[in-house]
């Protein structure tokens, strides 16, 4: 019946509603967010978790921000990007002014007059001249966080917290700007519980690190795929949350399928509750459920990888194609200059730009991977090659 019902509690391409294999992240955010209350102590570095696509890091920072704001933190969400990053930081700090007391919604206005900014609605435009140096755009939004702060105080809140996904999107201007902000604050206003929170892909370090010389005040926390315990906890809890288990068979091929990829299991976790036709409480997810979910979820990791594959350009797809044919995982680079017959340097140009699509990472110095399970075999259909033994 229509009214017995239960709608799958898998989220594939949304933010999750449960979080597995995070949990030292969130506990140790809380804790600094409980510290930074009581202690009335900006937090001075930046922390950016950065990782491939599909790992979970927007949930993360979404979860992140529920907190924030269970605690009576005021958050501000920027999707960098969209926008030079002064601009939307200014525009987000301006958004939730405009829900406090008129008094302070004017001595806020006030300020950025004296800045010679405009504000008009909840959108502040920061001035060309002033976004072309990092210090200056750093001195703005400086000054525009000390006075949020200190109302933001007045108005009964904990702080501020900058939620940023997208980092490595960011304008290396608004970096850099953002960069001094938090150098300057830490001398000049470490009394403020202020706190910067980012996501990224794997290279948000290099983009950083070529927007500002004292890198050191990011720090970084690399988010990987999911272990077999946590990938199991991520098909398994939710439906146990809704009083329906995973035959020990069905569950062994789900996790095969999804490789530890959040995103995949999520899919997985999908297609199976649906073969089971949306099962009842006290039901099981048996194995010819994911049997039958296999179907469907290889047509739509084809598009996936379609989307991917189409994407690159001519010289993309030769590396792509050397990289699969050395298995795709943690292939050193020198390998695979050597397999193309070119030098490393000549792989630069390509490397970065499928690095800053999210196709490849490189989890270590030196070496490449593949960030989604299951590519390398695409690519080697693809292009008609086999791995090397």
């Amino acid at each position: 019946m229509l009214e017995a019902m239960q709608l799958s509690p898998y989220t594939p391409g949304v933010i999750a509603r449960h979080l597995f294999g995070r949990s030292s992240y969130v506990a140790e955010f809380e804790l600094k967010l409980q510290q930074m209350r009581m202690a009335s102590r900006l937090e001075g570095r930046i922390v950016a978790y950065v990782g491939h696509r599909g790992v979970g890091k927007t949930s993360l920072l979404r979860h992140m921000q529920q907190k924030a704001q269970d605690l009576g933190f005021v958050s501000v969400w920027i999707t960098a990007g969209d926008g030079a990053l002064a601009d939307e930081v200014l525009s987000g700090i301006v958004a939730n002014v405009h829900n406090w007391q008129q008094r302070s919604i004017d001595a806020f206005a006030a300020m950025l007059r004296s800045l010679e900014l405009s504000v008009h609605g909840v959108h502040v435009k920061v001035p060309e001249v002033i976004r072309q140096e990092g210090e200056q755009v750093g001195r703005v939004l400086q000054a525009a966080l000390i006075k949020a702060g200190k109302l933001a105080i007045q108005e009964k809140r904990s702080g501020i917290v900058l939620f940023i996904d997208e980092l490595q999107s960011a304008d290396l201007a608004g970096i850099r700007g953002l960069a001094y902000t938090w150098q300057h604050l830490q001398a000049e206003a470490p009394e403020l519980p202020m706190m910067v929170v980012g996501a990224g892909l794997g290279h948000t370090p290099d983009v950083v690190t070529d927007a500002v010389s004292f890198g050191e005040r990011f720090q970084y926390e690399r988010l990987t795929d999911l272990t077999r315990a946590d990938s199991l906890q991520a098909l398994v809890q939710p439906a146990r949350e809704m009083n329906v288990e995973w035959d020990p068979l069905a569950l062994g091929l789900a996790l095969e399928m999804a490789n530890g990829y959040p995103y995949f299991l999520q899919l997985i976790g999908d297609y199976t509750w649906k073969e089971a036709r949306f099962p009842d409480q006290g039901a099981t997810l048996h194995l010819e459920h994911t049997e039958r979910a296999q179907q469907p979820f290889r047509e739509e990791l084809a598009q996936f990888f379609r989307v991917r594959w189409s994407k690159v350009t001519e010289a993309e797809g030769q590396l792509l194609t050397a990289l699969a044919e050395l298995g795709g995982d943690n292939v050193p680079r020198a390998a695979l200059a050597e397999k193309m017959g070119v030098d490393t340097a000549t792989l630069s140009m390509a490397r970065k730009s499928l690095i800053d699509k999210g196709i490849i990472d490189s989890p270590r110095y030196g070496r490449l991977s593949f960030t989604a399970p299951g590519f390398a075999e695409y690519v080697r259909q693809e292009q008609g090659v086999e791995a090397k033994k």
